[in-house]
């Protein structure tokens, strides 16, 4: 009598899969029905819904430790296709090794031979595809981003003052919100001379706290002006260009306060004049052996130097 060969089945879905109809219930249900056809029984069963770029899920290290601890008593781990094992080739394969020594890891729909060495190129392909596809994916998604912003459409998380929406054509566009009257008080406020600080604790009263660094991008933030920022790539410089929102400030108050934060740069960059003394000639010109710093110097109040120089 045959003993019956015991299965972890493992079903997979990430976020954006959700999204698009990919079910947990149906991957299942096919290993279900794969391990039926064969005698095989499911011992247990592991769903998550995380991105399979990296193994670093809490579902994915259950699965592991699960395996170890009863891995006399198990023969096979189970997906339906590798991307939804992995869609990193490298992290795959060290995960892979892993599993050899504690058991076997299966596709029901891509199924391999492990005994034969020139398998792992196919396994090589099974596993570069969705890696290859997420990279893709990935290349596609950032030259939209650029492609939006190019036409003045800010489509990423909206700054404070805004919030992202949708227009009568369902594209995305950044609309105000009850905390653009902040955003003017405080170019409004630096334009009269009111320093970052004082800005700081009058935002407060509209609901809102910022960090004084993130303060002062805000303050330089074309966006708040109507205007949108497309950095730099490979082949194109910035650029600054008309932006589909509407403006919280007018181009001439944002003019005044960037007139102001330049001013405020170059006071506390400006380099200061030499406070050389007569009778320190060579300091701020002479450098150290051991460090390269300049050599400083100051007078001395020593007894002993002073009863020195009246000796001579």
């Amino acid at each position: 009598m045959s003993i019956k060969k015991r299965a972890i089945i493992m079903a997979r879905v990430s976020s954006d899969e959700q999204a698009k109809g990919y079910s947990l219930n149906i991957q299942e249900d096919n290993m279900r029905k794969w391990c039926e056809d064969r005698g095989v029984e499911v011992v247990k069963c592991f769903r998550e819904d995380h991105s399979a770029k990296n193994f670093n899920r809490p579902e994915w290290k259950e699965l592991k430790k699960y395996a170890r601890i009863n891995q006399k008593s198990i023969d096979m781990i189970l997906v339906t296709t590798w991307d939804r094992f992995s869609r990193n080739t490298t992290d795959a394969f060290n995960e892979l090794h892993y599993f050899r020594n504690i058991g076997i890891l299966k596709s029901i729909q891509q199924p391999i031979d492990f005994s034969i060495p020139e398998s792992k190129e196919l396994l090589a392909i099974y596993l570069t595809l969705p890696e290859v596809d997420n990279d893709r994916r990935s290349m596609k998604i950032k030259e939209g981003i650029r492609a939006a912003l190019k036409s003045g459409r800010w489509s990423r998380c909206a700054p404070i003052g805004y919030k992202n929406s949708r227009d009568e054509n369902n594209k995305p566009i950044i609309v105000t919100n009850e905390k653009a009257d902040g955003i003017k008080l405080a170019f409004t406020e630096i334009s009269q001379g009111s320093s970052q600080q004082f800005v700081l604790k009058n935002l407060k009263q509209f609901g809102f706290t910022v960090s004084r660094n993130n303060l002062s991008l805000l303050l330089r933030n074309p966006l708040y002006v109507g205007k949108v920022r497309v950095p730099a790539n490979e082949t194109e410089p910035e650029e600054i260009v008309e932006g589909v929102h509407e403006p919280i400030i007018d181009y001439e108050l944002f003019i005044k306060v960037q007139d102001v934060l330049n001013k405020g740069y170059k006071d506390r960059n400006r380099k200061k004049e030499n406070s050389a003394k007569p009778e320190l000639p060579l300091r701020g010109i002479l450098f150290c052996s051991n460090c390269g710093k300049k050599v400083t110097g100051s007078a001395s109040r020593s007894k002993t130097l002073l009863l020195s120089l009246q000796l001579l």
